[in-house]
């Protein structure tokens, strides 16, 4: 089974007029995709250094190229603005 992978780049956290959320970001996806097949995906923020944070595609976020991801840990805010990637695994035949 290939692998399926997409980049996108953290926007930043999900909040409300009151709360913010340091588990959930946002993430604009690169190129033309389908989110709906994305959800479940499995989400990798890497750092220069060799850190990773894995995470997972939750939902659609809006009418434009954005998911939500959960992360595992809370992720660093200084990272706003980095790639992602996104891999999805190939349906089983």
């Amino acid at each position: 089974m290939a692998a399926k992978e997409h980049t996108g780049q953290v926007l930043s956290f999900r909040r409300g007029k009151q709360v913010v959320h340091p588990l959930v970001t946002v993430v604009k996806l690169d190129g033309d995709v389908d989110r709906n097949t994305l959800i479940g995906a499995k989400v990798v923020w890497k750092r220069a250094d060799g850190l990773q944070i894995r995470g997972w595609v939750q939902a659609r976020h809006g009418n434009g190229r954005a998911v939500i991801v959960r992360w595992r840990k809370g992720f660093p805010p200084e990272a706003f603005g980095s790639r992602v990637t996104i891999r999805k695994a190939a349906a089983a035949k």
